[in-house]
């Protein structure tokens, strides 16, 4: 088994992320088994930036006061 099989990451995104920044790194995890968490200031669904216009929705599962920490944190960039 994979060591991040059980590991517990948390994103913090909101409208404008860089999709490439946020769904890429987290399919190798997901595959593994990991458990990942989409956070943001309030409970949504948003567009992320691609590459010049609005791409794909992403729905927010835990607001930022839920949150706690795991074992990772990725914050992808935007414009």
């Amino acid at each position: 088994m994979s060591a991040i099989a059980n590991s517990k990451i948390l994103v913090m995104a909101t409208h404008g992320f860089e999709e490439s920044e946020l769904l890429k790194p987290l399919e190798g995890p997901k595959a593994k088994g990991a458990t990942v968490h989409v956070a943001a200031p309030e409970a949504c669904e948003f567009k992320c930036c691609w590459p010049k216009d609005w791409g794909q929705s992403v729905a927010v599962d835990l607001t930022l006061d839920a949150v706690k920490v795991g074992d990772a944190l990725v914050r992808p960039a935007g414009r």
